[in-house]
């Protein structure tokens, strides 16, 4: 799954709230841990993930436990 946030609507805390919903969802349903790919280059999708609670784990990929 691929989270896309178009460039007027970035910096709005779309994606934030998107990323809290699909956590919340994976944790009704029983999932212990999420592991997310994100390029390197990206460092401002890398950091919103690491303000919800991921924690880096490798250069592209961050994970939280549920």
């Amino acid at each position: 799954m691929a989270i896309v946030i178009r460039k007027e609507y970035q910096n709005k805390h779309i994606g934030r709230a998107v990323v809290k919903t699909i956590l919340n969802r994976a944790r009704e349903i029983g999932k212990k841990e999420i592991i997310v790919e994100i390029y390197s280059f990206n460092k401002q999708s890398q950091k919103m993930f690491l303000s919800v609670g991921f924690k880096k784990i490798d250069e592209e990929h961050l994970k939280i436990e549920l």
